[in-house]
């Protein structure tokens, strides 16, 4: 869509506001409709309230940046701390370099990305510790691909994995979560703001869709595959943001976008579980043609360090052969299922001797009897993936707390313990139960 001449549209409930200039359509522009009003003609002298509104987004916008671009000098020009004795000082220094550098990576602005995409507007207090007495007679969150904070440390842009930027995405007039108001940004293909729209979310009156929102969902897809960060609908989202464990599988037919969600989960992880994946991640996808189509969605939100890989590269060794076709239907037979679950349980054998864990100073057993009998119990009513963490739940019960009671170890469910356990001396149920494979 062209734009022929620079106009300002306005438009309530929810309210759109889309500043369009000569150099051509955004990749969201505004929506025009025939018989909708037209504000103040903007020529470079006459402002509105709108036209004033979007400048002032565009400032912060500004701002945003140049703070993004000042905590990245910072992380590259602060001297790495040596370490001069001890056994594994190359190893740390190293290590520190290699952080330093892979933070300063993970803080390239990336141009024609937008730095922010939403906003959402708290009542005074909600979220500024400072409380309603502050000055502002609102609290803002900018929603971006990543954090970014000015020199004293406040946050300018956060990042769209953190929890309070979820109402972003779910937040609705039903049960706005706080929100007295969302808005939505549109850029231009080169991530310069050119619009924004504005949801109210207490005021009780119904609004029609975001037209904002339908623009970039209905946008004809060329080229690479872009994020969707801007556009996550509530389904997805809860996807996106389901706990580490168990594993979801994600299926939908061609074009619904189960890519999208994946890679979108990854980052999410990434951000919430950073000790649980330090080990590295890595993508495998059919062929190169598919990662190259979607090597640039990881790195518009922040996450560079990832791999890719085919299958073939991962398993790093040649087809050497086939299966006739007997075979390959027979692998494909609903009934191998069962085959599969009898082999994986076999693995799962009683126990030679007694289960011994240390813990500090002290040593915690378990009688092969008990561990055999919590085996057995979980054996024939649960599936092989929550049985183990049930068994890892089941064993910590069995070890006693700090003050000789047994009570509920959060486990691998991250439930949390209660009463005394929380403030008491460490728990050796919690190192046990996440010990155990």
């Amino acid at each position: 869509m062209t734009n022929s001449s620079d106009d300002l549209v306005v438009r309530l409930a929810p309210t759109v506001i889309g500043l369009r200039s000569r150099s051509g359509a955004g990749n969201v522009p505004a929506p025009i409709r025939e018989g909708e009003g037209r504000g103040v003609g903007v020529d470079g002298v006459v402002r509105s309230v709108a036209a004033t509104e979007i400048e002032a987004e565009r400032r912060y916008l500004a701002m945003a940046r140049a703070a993004l671009r000042r905590m990245r000098a910072y992380v590259l020009a602060t001297e790495t701390p040596e370490l001069v004795s001890g056994t594994d000082e190359v190893w740390f220094n190293t290590m520190y370099r290699l952080a330093r550098a892979q933070r300063g990576e993970d803080l390239v602005d990336l141009p024609d990305v937008p730095l922010f995409f939403g906003r959402l507007d708290y009542a005074p207090g909600t979220i500024d510790d400072r409380g309603p007495g502050h000055g502002a007679d609102v609290d803002r969150v900018y929603v971006g691909r990543r954090h970014v904070r000015d020199d004293e440390g406040t946050p300018l842009v956060v990042d769209w994995r953190a929890p309070v930027s979820m109402p972003f995405y779910r937040a609705s007039r039903e049960d706005p979560q706080g929100v007295r108001l969302r808005r939505r940004y549109g850029f231009s293909d080169a991530a310069q703001l050119t619009a924004y729209e504005d949801e109210p979310l207490t005021d009780g009156v119904a609004g029609g869709p975001s037209a904002l929102l339908t623009a970039e969902i209905e946008r004809p897809r060329t080229g690479p595959m872009r994020d969707i960060v801007a556009t996550i609908q509530p389904e997805q989202d809860e996807l996106v943001r389901a706990p580490l464990h168990p594993s979801i599988c994600v299926q939908g037919a061609p074009g619904t976008g189960k890519t999208a969600v994946g890679l979108h989960r990854l980052a999410y992880l990434l951000y919430t579980e950073p000790s649980r994946l330090t080990g590295g991640v890595t993508v495998v996808g059919p062929n190169r043609s598919f990662l190259a189509y979607i090597r640039h969605v990881l790195p518009a939100l922040g996450e560079v360090s990832v791999l890719q890989k085919t299958i073939d590269e991962l398993i790093d060794r040649p087809v050497t052969g086939s299966d006739p076709a007997d075979t390959a239907r027979l692998k494909g037979d609903p009934r191998m299922a069962e085959v599969l679950r009898r082999a994986l349980w076999s693995h799962v054998v009683e126990p030679e001797e007694d289960f011994v864990y240390v813990h500090g100073g002290s040593r915690y057993r378990i009688a092969r009897g008990r561990v055999a009998q919590t085996v057995a119990d979980l054996r024939g009513g649960m599936r092989y993936g929550p049985g183990r963490n049930g068994l890892a739940q089941r064993l910590a019960n069995l070890v006693p707390g700090p003050d000789g009671a047994t009570r509920r170890h959060p486990g691998r469910s991250g439930a949390s313990c209660g009463g005394p356990l929380q403030a008491g001396p460490p728990d050796p149920r919690r190192g046990m139960a996440e010990a155990l494979p």
